[in-house]
């Protein structure tokens, strides 16, 4: 494998087999089920905060790190995930690090996303990073109950000294 990260068009101006894609890593690594049209509606813009992970070599989507802005001073983390071959490497921590530093670096001062009930390794990994459960969440996900969590920017924990390719 060739990873690499690439700045990521919004979804509605990725090729149909990206979005499909992203659909099964969806379903395969989450359980969630994303239509064509549902990846279409999301809004999430083209900015640094919009990254995929691809393989160079076959040209398959490895991870999927999307997030927006929410008013002046928030960014929200709408899809965080990657396939299982490249989990535990490191990756993930280092793009989640880079574009949080980027974030930082806008101006931006909180974070916020949601994430499964049932995902645990998921809710540990942010836990360690500085965020905090403030709600649970019934009915957001059809596999059962969720959490948003949230976050200060400056409390984020950015120690990796691993870099994304981008």
């Amino acid at each position: 494998m060739n990873l690499k990260w690439f700045s990521g068009a919004k979804p509605i101006d990725l090729s149909h087999d990206e979005k499909l894609q992203i659909i099964n890593l969806f379903q395969k690594q989450t359980g969630e089920v994303y239509t064509i049209h549902s990846l279409n509606c999301l809004h999430i813009p083209s900015w640094e905060g919009n990254v995929l992970l691809k393989d160079e070599l076959s040209n398959s989507i490895e991870g999927v790190f999307w997030s927006h802005p929410i008013g002046q001073n928030t960014v929200r983390i709408a899809a965080f995930v990657l396939s299982e071959k490249v989990q535990n490497q490191g990756i993930g921590t280092s793009i989640w690090e880079f574009c949080c530093s980027q974030f930082n670096q806008q101006g931006y001062e909180h974070l916020v996303l949601e994430v499964r009930g049932d995902n645990v390794r998921a809710i540990s990994f942010y836990e360690r990073k500085g965020l905090t459960i403030n709600e649970t969440l019934i009915g957001y996900y059809s596999s059962g109950p969720g959490y948003s969590m949230n976050g200060s920017l400056s409390k984020v924990q950015t120690d990796s000294k691993l870099e994304p390719r981008l």
